[in-house]
C-alpha cells in the first residue's frame, strides 16, 4: 500500500523554485535593487569639509603632456543574455562573435578576445553578414547609431545614424545600404 504525504514550502525559503512572492516581501534581486538609493544627503559634517576641498581646486590649466601610463582592456568576462536574444554567431573561421555592455567582441580558439570599441552606450542587437565576416551592432539610447565593422581588422566600416529616436533593438543587412548610410526601407 502506498501511502502519499502533502508537504508544501514557503515559497520565500531557499528550496522553493518560484519567482513569486506569497507575502508582501521582496522575491528578487531585482526588486530589491530597485529599492536601494545610491544618492545620499550631504550632512552638517560634510559641508565644511566640502568647503576646504572646493577652495583648494584651481581648475583651467592644462597639462603640458599626457598621463604617463593608461589602462588598457585585457579581457571581458560575460555575456549579455538577460534581455537580448540571438547574438551570438560563428565567424567563417571558427571564431565566435557577441556584445556585452558597449563592446564587441571576437572570441578566438586560444581563448583570447579583440574588442570592436566604436559604440557610446550599450549593444543591444547584433547581426552577421550572411557571407563576409562583418557585423553589425546597434545600440540603446536617445540617438542610436548602427556600426558596421569588420571582425579581422576591427575597424569601422560605416556608422548609421538619425533615424532611430529610441535606440536600436534588431538590425540586419537587408535594409540599409550600409557602404553609402542610406536607408532604403523602414517600419512603423
Amino acid at each position: 500500500m502506498n501511502k502519499s504525504i502533502d508537504c508544501f514550502l514557503d515559497s520565500n525559503s531557499e528550496d522553493s523554485d518560484t519567482d513569486i512572492s506569497d507575502v508582501g516581501d521582496l522575491d528578487s534581486d531585482l526588486e530589491q535593487e530597485k529599492q536601494v538609493r545610491y544618492d545620499r544627503e550631504v550632512y552638517r559634517e560634510d559641508a565644511a569639509k566640502l568647503q576646504k576641498l572646493e577652495k583648494g581646486v584651481t581648475g583651467g590649466k592644462k597639462r603640458k603632456h599626457g598621463p604617463s601610463s593608461s589602462l588598457k582592456l585585457e579581457y571581458v568576462h560575460g555575456y549579455r543574455g538577460y534581455d537580448c536574444r540571438n547574438n551570438l554567431f560563428y565567424l567563417q573561421n571558427g571564431d565566435i562573435v557577441y556584445h556585452v555592455a558597449a563592446t564587441g567582441i571576437v572570441f578566438d580558439r586560444m581563448k583570447t578576445q579583440k574588442f570592436y570599441l566604436g559604440h557610446t552606450d550599450d549593444i543591444l542587437c547584433l547581426c552577421l553578414h550572411p557571407i563576409k565576416d562583418i557585423v553589425a551592432t546597434g545600440q540603446v539610447g536617445r540617438d542610436g547609431t548602427i556600426h558596421i565593422w569588420d571582425t579581422e581588422s576591427m575597424k569601422t566600416l560605416s556608422v548609421l545614424k538619425g533615424q532611430h529616436q529610441r535606440g536600436v533593438c534588431a538590425v540586419d543587412f537587408s535594409v540599409w545600404d550600409w557602404r553609402k548610410g542610406e536607408k532604403l526601407a523602414s517600419t512603423r
